[in-house]
């Protein structure tokens, strides 16, 4: 601390880089539900209210109007959501007791509260009326009595005698009293006696605005007017009673206006985390400026532990507020920590102090940052979740930290509350104050609020009024004595969820309190069903049931029990009470259906399920009759009921659901769905929606079945699972059905659901081979049965369609390749080649081929190509196979083919065949050329790309270019000579060789072998200037010089004047460029007026020409230059007289030209004296009209160019100057730098450095030493590491005569550096006092 009371500034970082957030749980069980006992005597949330309980005018109801939505974003709250959580009372006990003093007494109006087991009310006349817990007044003191009253004589305003601040100690034994005048009382809280009298602790003249014990009971704070903080230390001695006091912070330096100790005493939380011996020994304030927040240690050692600017209007005084809080770290836990908040106009800020025990310091931890949409002016804590604030719009809002949510609002702008303005101000002093403590002071309300047990205290003028937070029960009573029911049902499930806010009163353990909440919500349930459902049931309408819809409290009731989990209640109570009402059955039965549906139904009595299933079948809602059969439990149906109706109405997801589930059969609902499917078959498609409807239940119930899953949803319990497969396939694969007639084909299941869906029944069956009953020797065998079946029932069948024959051939090739031996499913060689016919011929007569179903029947047979050991394949017929697989443009059937004959001139035609293979074949040929030893196949491949060179240009030709390169340069030639009948890809072609050839690369540029390099450059100019003549202007730019002359002519041939005068430029024709651009430009001016579209040709010609211009300028005389450029603007002013002479022309044309002559003039600009083009524009008259209007834009042009250039230039020679002086400074200050030789001998001649012969050193800062005598004068580098030198003389040696120095000999290398130290520049100083 400094000496004029200024704390120093250490403050002290987090160390720990962990999250800590607020725990999810609430305090009630710790710190909000522990009463605070201090002397025998216990003040709870009731006894505040024990006077007022009995008056019903007491309480401002709070309507929903008053709400207001969640301020803190980014939660939105519907004030519905929590119910009505605060209540505001009006004390009567005390404020009847002010309104007395302020009657008989004149004590006139209130102006601050302290609370703790006592309630110190003070007023303007310097009056202090303490009341006890129960609202009686239990002293009155007269501070009059002790100060007199010339003080308030003094003030104009009458403030001279008022209370200002007052405070109780730790022990509430002790009440300080501070008056705007500055004096300060301690009086004994035993029996009212006056203690002592505070003099000079502060400055005179100042106003008490801030009075805090700390968690001792002889330490407390004061804050006055003048922005000082001070610490007292009460003390007696010898019977003596004394006070010491030292400044913490002097308002000189900012001005305090709020200050707040962290007091942890009357808080009994060490029962349960035991965190008080650590807190007992540090004494902590926050202290709030009008720019910054401090909080400072003060006992043990005084430091700043944490600052932070605080920003905002000056309207906004900062609020503090200390609470411990449970908090969780990942490095410390769970623990009770301090917690500030502190805020200033909208932005709510938390900070969270511990004690690093291991250092014995007191570290802060940023916890959370709010921003809020009103503006701040007092600041209270509720519980440890729970924060008051209040607005510039005197409104209260609760806020919950966790969520950031306003739960609550109430407003209090007619209540008249006390504020602070008047000792702010300093009226009782003179109002000797600072504008900004003053300002601030206006919506002041320090000591006007106070929180205690989950009440905010509120001081008016003439009362005291409570707001607190309501039980959870007596919110939902509030509701419902509101008529509201159904808010406190919504309300009472948000509590019992754990999604109500501010839970006040509920108290035990999570079951218990589960539990009070259950038989609470139960009870209003009842009372709803009594006062609202049973009227609305038997028509007789009240007040309760206005409004209402018997449908919707039905359905209320239906969700509460269910979510309640009290079906009993649901269908025992209440439904027998709405049986009479025909509607209101129906509604319940109907009501029903989300549940069941949702799986939050899953029994219900059998009685009532009847009665459902009889309504919707009487209603025709079949369909959702079925989904809800199937998501209740089979105990609770009517077995006989269920199974009628799904075999009448077609149920067959019904049907099934009760045969697997109740009676555990799985195979008889199949065998008789089948049936049913038998003949909806025989009659052929189209089918009905029911057969469609039929036929995919029974795929998907075999499919379920044979993967060992119930239908619909859930799993066959294990020691049925394999029994039930066994049972499904035996069924499935029967040779005939159970009472079959003389002429039913053989397997007639399998021939239904085959005929039915072909490829859906092979898929399932894809599936069922997965499991593991068809994995190993056994599994292959039933594998193999399945397989000879389906073939058995499909080939040489009229029935089948190719295409379902084709599915088949797909699924047995998918199966042989899956199987892990290639042999352990047998095809019959015959069939085989029967199906690759058969295959092959369909794809060939597709003419619209789905990709697909195309994709699978190739890799099918590809499949069966490429495996091994299967009989089937050897086919003796390959060239047939061959021709079939072309003729189905099976391209990578042929090439598997090709690959086993190594034809590879073969394999590529398949590549250049196959579009979806296109990428891939540069891969090929660089596999084939690598990997290729024959000659022959080497030149039949070469001949093959060259037969399709056009193709694989179009493909890519910079792919190709580069592969070429790599791997057969000498095709490259060749492929340019191929490519003269398609001009495009030969240019593409010749464009990518080229490209490659300017490559850094060496793997590519030095392979890539061009015969005749001239002609290929000299072909693509010209497919160029055939093709994009756009780009032959830039590309004459980049080729060398030896090609000009055969560029030139083709640009000549087609007539490419940009290119043409670009190679005239590079060959050095200056004169001949110029006039060609010259006249094309001329030709576009005149183009311009027969065709006013012909814009863009214009623009693109002057462009040309003044870049030209532009970039010949620094190689032309100054009378060239002049030549040029004036010539240019003669061509531009022309036109624009002969304009001037038409007035007919266009103004279009007319503002063009000018727009160019601009650009032209703003281009001669440092290329030639404006002074020779200025006249020649303003001196024309016909183009002028003899005046500078027409010149406006050009010359404003040119001086908003001379203004920028300036301005560049003066920027640039500061940044200049900066750098320079940058430099030199650092080199200053290196060469002042002190510098430790590495030894004590000379580097040059190895002798002493203080030999007494030379006068003085060398020393550079490579650390290096010479005499100076031994190195050259010219020397400006260390001889052995050349970094700056530094010198100084010693400051104990006489100056030497130079004849005195012995002659060095040097060694060549020293000679060397010596040589290049002379072109250094950096210089040498002699160091002073080296030695000393």
């Amino acid at each position: 601390m400094s000496d004029n009371g200024e704390l120093q500034p250490e403050v002290l970082a987090v160390s720990e880089e962990h999250a800590i957030v607020f725990e999810n749980f609430s305090l009630e069980e710790t710190a909000s539900s522990i009463d605070l006992e201090v002397q025998n005597e216990t003040w709870q949330l009731n006894s505040l209210d024990s006077s007022v309980s009995n008056s019903s005018d007491s309480e401002e109801k709070l309507s929903i109007s008053n709400s207001k939505q969640s301020s803190l974003p980014p939660t939105t709250c519907k004030q519905i959501e929590h119910g009505i959580i605060l209540k505001q009372l009006v004390l009567k006990g005390i404020s009847s007791q002010l309104m007395t003093a302020q009657a008989k007494l004149k004590s006139k109006e209130a102006t601050c509260l302290t609370v703790s087991t006592w309630i110190g009310i003070g007023t303007r006349n310097g009056l202090v009326l303490v009341f006890d817990v129960t609202q009686n007044l239990k002293w009155f003191l007269d501070t009059l009595d002790v100060l007199g009253t010339k003080y308030s004589s003094e003030s104009p305003d009458g403030w001279g005698n008022a209370i200002s601040a007052m405070a109780f100690n730790s022990e509430h034994s002790r009440l300080l009293v501070g008056n705007a005048c500055g004096h300060i009382l301690e009086y004994d809280m035993k029996d009212g006696k006056l203690v002592r009298t505070l003099n000079d602790v502060h400055p005179p003249e100042a106003a008490i605005l801030h009075l805090q014990f700390t968690d001792l009971p002889t330490l407390a704070l004061l804050c006055d007017s003048g922005g000082n903080v001070f610490e007292l230390g009460f003390k007696r001695t010898l019977g003596v009673r004394g006070v010491d006091t030292r400044c913490l912070f002097s308002g000189s330096r900012g001005e305090v206006c709020a200050i707040e100790p962290l007091r942890s005493v009357g808080q009994d939380l060490g029962a349960v985390f035991d965190f008080l011996p650590k807190w007992e020994s540090v004494v902590v304030v926050a202290m709030a400026t009008l720019s910054k927040i401090l909080i400072v240690q003060i006992r043990p050692s005084t430091k700043v532990i944490y600052s932070q600017l605080l920003g905002g209007d000056g309207l906004s005084p900062p609020c503090l507020g200390w609470h411990f809080v449970a908090v969780h770290s990942q490095q410390r836990g769970r623990s009770i920590e301090p917690v500030l908040a502190y805020a200033r106009h909208s932005e709510l800020h938390f900070v969270q102090l511990s004690i690093d025990e291991e250092r014995n310091r007191v570290r802060y931890h940023p916890l959370l940052r709010f921003q809020l949409d009103f503006n701040l002016r007092g600041l209270q804590w509720l519980d440890p979740r729970m924060l008051a604030l209040l607005d510039s719009e005197q409104q209260v809002h609760v806020v919950d930290i966790k969520t950031q949510e306003s739960i609550d609002v109430v407003d209090v702008s007619g209540v008249n509350l006390v504020k602070s303005t008047p000792f702010f101000r300093g009226l009782a002093t003179g109002g000797n104050v600072s504008e900004a403590l003053a300002l601030v002071g206006t919506d002041a309300c320090y000591n006007s609020m106070a929180s205690c047990a989950g009440q905010l205290l509120l001081l008016c003028s003439t009362s005291l009024r409570s707001i607190g937070l309501r039980h959870w029960d007596e919110r939902l009573d509030l509701l419902l004595s509101q008529s509201r029911p159904e808010e406190a049902i919504h309300l009472g499930l948000r509590m019992l969820n754990g999604k109500a806010k501010a839970m006040h009163g509920l108290k035990g353990t999570p079951n218990q309190r589960k539990r009070q909440l259950k038989d609470k919500e139960i009870d209003i349930l009842n009372d709803y069903v009594e006062r609202v459902l049973v009227p609305l049931v038997m028509q007789e309408p009240t007040m309760v049931t206005s409004g209402r819809n018997l449908k919707s409290v039905i359905e209320l009731c239906i969700d509460v029990c269910i979510k309640l989990q009290q079906e009993a209640l649901l269908f025992d109570q209440i439904y027998p009470r709405i049986t009479n009402s025909e509607a209101a059955r129906e509604n319940f039965l109907q009501l029903l259906e989300p549940h069941f549906l949702n799986d939050r139904l899953p029994s219900v009595p059998p009685s009532i399920m009847q009665q459902f299933v009889a309504h919707y079948e009487d209603n025709g809602w079949l369909d959702t009759l079925e989904s809800c059969i199937i998501h209740v439990d089979v105990s609770c149906l009517d077995l006989h009921q269920i199974l009628t109706l799904s075999h009448n109405q077609g149920l067959f997801l019904a049907y099934l659901y009760v045969h697997t589930r109740a009676l555990n059969d799985y195979v008889s609902p199949l065998e008789d769905l089948l049936k049913q499917l038998q003949g909806a078959v025989k009659l052929g498609p189209p089918y009905s929606e029911q057969d469609l409807k039929l036929g995919h239940v029974i795929l998907v119930y075999i499919s379920c079945c044979l993967a060992g899953r119930t239908y619909p949803v859930g799993e066959i319990d294990q020691e049925s699972r394999v029994k039930v497969k066994h049972q499904v396939l035996t069924s499935l694969t029967c040779l005939h059905s159970k009472r079959a007639s003389d002429d039913e084909p053989p397997y007639p299941y399998l021939r239904a659901l085959l005929e039915f869906n072909t490829q859906e029944l092979l898929n399932a069956l894809s599936l069922a081979f997965e499991e593991s009953e068809f994995v190993g020797e056994m599994g292959a065998r039933r594998q193999q049965r399945v397989i000879d079946i389906l073939v058995e029932i499909m080939i040489n069948s009229s029935q089948f369609s190719p295409d379902q024959i084709c599915s088949l051939f797909t699924f047995i090739a998918r199966q042989i390749s899956r199987s892990p031996r290639p042999d352990s499913i047998y095809l019959d060689p015959n069939l085989f080649q029967q199906l690759v016919d058969l295959v092959c011929s369909l794809s060939s007569k597709e003419t619209h081929q789905v990709q697909s179903r195309f994709e699978e029947r190739q890799q099918a047979l590809l499949q069966l190509l490429q495996i091994k050991g299967q009989p089937s394949l050897g086919t003796e017929d390959e060239e047939q196979l061959l021709k079939q697989a072309e003729s189905a443009k099976f391209y990578r059937v042929c090439e598997h083919i090709y690959e086993q004959r190594q034809d590879w001139e073969k394999v590529f035609e398949c590549y250049i065949n196959d579009t979806s293979r296109h990428g891939d074949i540069l891969y090929f040929l660089r596999n084939v050329f690598s990997e290729s030893s024959v000659v022959s196949d080497v030149c039949k491949i070469e001949q093959a790309v060259l037969k399709h060179i056009q193709l694989l240009v179009k493909l890519n030709a910079t792919s190709l270019a580069v592969f070429l390169a790599v791997n057969k340069p000498t095709l490259i030639d060749v492929a340019v000579t191929a490519l003269i009948p398609f001009p495009r890809e030969r240019y593409r072609f010749l464009e990518a060789i080229l490209d490659l050839a300017t490559q850094d690369d060496v793997a590519t540029s030095t392979a890539v072998l061009i015969d005749d390099d001239d002609y290929c450059i000299e072909q693509y100019a010209e497919l160029m200037a055939e093709l994009e003549p756009q780009r032959l202007a830039s590309y004459v730019q980049l080729v060398d010089v030896i090609y000009l002359s055969r560029l030139l002519d083709i640009c000549r041939k087609f007539s490419i004047l940009e290119a043409e005068a670009a190679v005239l430029e590079r060959q050095g024709e200056i004169t001949a460029a110029y006039d060609l651009l010259l006249g094309r430009l001329q030709g576009c001016i005149q183009q311009l007026f027969v065709q006013p579209e012909s814009w863009q040709d214009f623009e693109t010609a002057s462009q040309s020409i003044i870049d030209f211009c532009q970039r010949q300028a620094s190689s032309l005389t100054e009378q060239e230059r002049e030549k040029i450029w004036l010539t240019l603007l003669d061509e531009l002013l022309l036109p624009q007289r002969s304009l001037k002479e038409n007035p007919d022309a266009s103004s279009t044309i007319i503002s063009g030209l000018r727009e160019v002559t601009q650009k032209v003039v703003t281009s001669i600009q440092g290329q030639i004296s404006l002074s020779k083009v200025l006249p020649r524009l303003i001196e024309d008259p016909e183009t002028t009209g003899g005046t500078l209007g027409d010149l406006r834009q050009l010359i404003m042009g040119l001086l908003d160019n001379y203004t920028y250039e300036t301005t560049l230039l003066r920027i640039s020679t500061r940044l200049l100057q900066g750098d320079v002086h940058s430099l030199l400074s650092q080199r200053y200050r290196q060469s002042r730098k002190g510098v430790v030789l590495r030894a004590s001998r000379c580097g040059s001649c190895n002798r002493p450095l203080q030999n007494g012969r030379n006068s003085s050193i060398t020393a550079f800062q490579c650390r290096h030493a010479f005499h100076s005598g031994c190195l050259l004068e010219e020397i400006k580098d260390c001889i052995v590491c050349q970094p700056i030198p530094t010198s100084a003389p010693p400051e104990d040696f006489t100056a030497l005569n130079p004849e005195q120095l012995p002659v060095l000999q040097l060694t060549s290398t020293q000679l060397d550096s010596v040589a290049k130290a002379r072109k250094g520049l950096s210089s040498a100083y002699p160091l002073t006092n080296l030695f000393e």
